[in-house]
């Protein structure tokens, strides 16, 4: 008798770290038109699967309590293997949320876990057995990471959450990819809620040069990166001002605009002023410490980040759909 040959099974990558934990009445569902084109700018497809989780020790969570067993899917042609691709896309879901914003005390790291598609049911189930034996298989996977830890569409603004999938296909271009992950990290380490930002800049709020030489260097660090993020969009500013402005404008970005809290100035002169005081005031060790950073300055530094590349990202998605880097 000549045995069966089953075709071989493909992958598909559910993204942890994101539950959508949405309630089944009254929500509109997660997995969108806007959400499955930003996938397809991937070339990947975008559904939901439910994951029966149970426990290690056999007891099964009580769905009641803690609704938190659907989760995004991705999939390529195919089913194929792609494993680095996978990785880059969840990289940029985790620095699109973090600038769109997100709960207080909220960690996010969204990361993709390659799933055997013969794991997935007809009904886009995952059997729990298997599913939590093929996540211990792996020794970076915690499975109690993979269930608890995990960032909810429940908690967001739900614009916010459009807008991460709306702006998804501009993080084709690898320089603003490399911005948003650049500002994520900046954000990551230090960010300033809106309640912070009204207090600091109506005076009730102190924000003057921390006291501690430890967290004067801290600070330091995390406008580095914010002052990477803007460098990587639109490069050092240099000495011709007319052709930095029209990289500037290049790259999706009004260089008139006028921006800052107190002392409004071209969105162009602010960056060249920050590149000023980047290379003086915090680039190398052996600079002087006369003047160290304050945290109303940090947060300019971080809100002129945010607008370069929330600007570079709307510029760069539109290059996408028309083709121009695909």
């Amino acid at each position: 008798m000549k045995k069966a040959h089953h075709a071989p099974s493909g992958y598909a990558y559910v993204i942890s770290g994101w539950s959508m934990m949405r309630e089944r009445i009254g929500r509109r569902p997660n997995v969108t038109e806007v959400s499955q084109a930003g996938c397809r700018a991937f070339g990947a497809a975008l559904s939901s699967v439910h994951v029966n989780l149970y426990l290690p020790d056999g007891s099964k969570r009580s769905r009641r309590s803690i609704p938190t067993d659907e989760f995004f899917c991705v999939r390529f042609p195919n089913d194929r293997q792609d494993d680095a691709q996978a990785q880059f896309l969840c990289d940029c879901l985790t620095g699109l949320l973090c600038v769109a914003g997100h709960p207080p005390g909220e960690d996010i790291l969204v990361r993709p876990f390659k799933t055997p598609t013969k794991h997935i049911g007809k009904s886009g189930r995952i059997s729990s057995k298997v599913f939590i034996k093929h996540l211990a298989d792996d020794d970076i996977i915690d499975p109690y990471m993979f269930i608890w830890s995990t960032f909810s569409t429940q908690f967001s603004v739900a614009e916010h959450v459009e807008w991460v999938w709306d702006v998804l296909p501009g993080c084709k271009n690898p320089n603003v990819a490399k911005a948003l992950f650049f500002l994520a990290t900046s954000l990551d380490r230090i960010e300033f809620s809106p309640g912070d930002q009204h207090d600091i800049v109506s005076g009730v709020q102190d924000a003057g040069v921390p006291k501690s030489a430890i967290d004067q260097v801290e600070i330091e660090s995390v406008a580095m990166d914010a002052y990477k993020a803007i460098e990587a969009v639109v490069g050092d500013p240099g000495s011709d001002l007319r052709k930095f402005r029209l990289t500037v404008t290049e790259a999706g970005i009004n260089p008139d605009e006028m921006v800052g809290y107190h002392d409004k100035v071209s969105l162009a002169q602010k960056i060249i002023t920050l590149n000023e005081h980047r290379d003086s005031r915090i680039a190398h060790g052996s600079s002087p410490r006369n003047t160290p950073l304050s945290y109303f300055e940090l947060m300019d530094w971080q809100e002129c980040a945010k607008h370069v590349v929330t600007s570079a990202l709307i510029k760069s998605k539109q290059d996408v759909l028309a083709k121009k880097i695909l």
